[in-house]
Formats: structure tokens, C-alpha cells, sequence
């Protein structure tokens, strides 16, 4: 080794414990955007800030999360749920969330019927949470038997004891401009119970007409005008391509 060599190793940097300003570090950084980087130098810098390598490590950050605290609006919550629906979830997520809702990390854990199950249970047999705070909540609706139900928050007759009412009841009372009464049914054309397009539902006056149209499989031009009414001769029907 050359005596220039050692004396260059030797030298202090020039920039040691000097601070860099601002202006000049967003000017380093934009310099260094975008430009390749390999997986070997992605393993470095992963390593060298990870753990308690990291300069956080171990530090406050200073400053609360932006949701700490706040309540997340029964409308959000709604969309979160319904854009969560669906989606594949891994074997291994199952899992992490089973483990994080058991014993004592369970949100119900030592609480009144916890472990208990049927008429042990304080609960058995109460209406559980209306509206929003349902389990089954999806931006006002739930499933009932294949039917759907909308959430409308009244002690109406036809109403269960949550609020729900038929939405095939609620659609034909729009069309209709008045209430059904008690005795009324409806019954549907396709026999599809999620269509309820005012063209596939008929009105019944009572139980004993819905079972007939039924038994005999009536079509809209067989119905009794004075036992029923079939709700595509009060508005104009909707071609495919409209409702699509």
C-alpha cells in the first residue's frame, strides 16, 4: 500500500457531521427517483433499516394516527363491507383472522354468555342489533328465506321486529300508491325471488288467489282483475338493453 493511498484513508470526509439542508436533500431524492436499483441493493437497504437497524426503532414518531379516535360513519362502513364481500381470501388469512378473535383476544371474552351456547346464553332467543350495527348489514338490505329485506326503521305490521320489510311488498306499494293491506300477497311472474321489477310482480287480494296462481303457473294475462292486478299494466315495461 502506497504511503498517498494511507494518507487518503486517514483524511477526514469533508462533510462529517455536517447537516444537510433541505432544499439540497429534495434535490438528492429527485435525483434518485426512478432510477433502477437491484435486488441485491434492495436486500441492503431493507436489512440496514429494518428492526432495530432502523433509525425509528424503538423511537415515538411524534405524532397520532390521522383515524385515532374517530368513528367510521354506518355509510362508509357499509361500502368497506360490501367491497370486502366476495373477495378470495387465503388459507393462511383465515387463519390469522380465527386466531386474532379467539379466547382471550375475542371482543366478547369473559362477557355475559361467553362459552355458553343456547337457552345458557343471556341472549338466546333476544332480537340481535338493527340496521347498521347488524352483522348481515349491507348498505340497508339482508337475506330472509331468498328474499330480499330492506331496512326501513318502522313498527309497521308487515314489518319484522328489526324494522325489515319485503322489498317486493315496498316496490309494489310505490307502484300501486298505497299501502298493501294485511291479507295482500305477492307473487312473482319468473318465480325468481330477488326479481322484483314491478313487470314481474302480481298482486293478490289474498292468501287463497297467490297459492291458485301457483298451483295452475297463471301468466299476467290469466289474472282475475277482481282478485289481483299485475303491476306491468300500471307502468310501461322495461326492455333488456333498458335495464342493463
Amino acid at each position: 500500500m502506497t504511503t498517498i493511498t494511507k494518507k487518503r484513508r486517514e483524511q477526514i470526509p469533508w462533510n462529517k457531521g455536517k447537516k444537510v439542508s433541505a432544499e439540497i436533500r429534495a434535490k438528492i431524492i429527485a435525483g434518485l427517483t426512478g432510477r433502477p436499483v437491484s435486488e441485491e441493493t434492495r436486500a441492503k437497504i431493507r436489512a440496514k433499516l429494518s428492526g432495530p437497524n432502523g433509525p425509528l426503532w424503538g423511537k415515538p414518531t411524534g405524532r397520532a394516527p390521522a383515524n385515532k379516535g374517530k368513528k367510521v360513519l354506518p355509510d362508509i362502513r357499509a361500502k368497506i363491507i360490501a367491497g370486502l364481500i366476495g373477495r378470495p381470501v387465503s388459507e393462511a388469512t383465515r387463519e390469522k383472522m380465527g386466531a386474532a378473535l379467539r379466547g382471550p383476544k375475542s371482543p366478547f371474552y369473559k362477557k355475559p354468555g361467553w362459552g355458553k351456547s343456547g337457552p345458557d346464553n343471556p341472549h338466546y332467543g333476544k332480537p340481535g342489533p338493527a340496521g347498521w350495527e347488524s352483522a348481515t348489514w349491507i348498505v340497508g338490505r339482508i337475506m330472509s328465506s331468498g328474499y330480499r329485506k330492506i331496512w326501513k326503521r318502522t313498527t309497521r305490521p308487515d314489518a319484522d321486529s328489526k324494522g325489515y320489510i319485503m322489498e317486493h311488498r315496498l316496490v309494489a306499494e310505490a307502484v300501486l300508491g298505497r299501502r298493501l293491506g294485511p291479507k295482500e300477497r305477492v307473487c312473482r311472474v319468473n318465480r325468481d325471488r330477488l326479481d322484483n321489477r314491478p313487470e314481474n310482480l302480481i298482486v293478490c287480494y289474498d292468501l287463497g288467489y297467490h297459492v291458485f296462481i301457483r298451483h295452475h303457473d297463471l301468466g299476467p294475462e290469466d289474472i282475475d282483475p277482481g282478485r289481483g292486478i299485475w303491476l306491468g299494466k300500471i307502468i310501461p315495461q322495461t326492455t333488456e338493453g333498458e335495464r342493463k
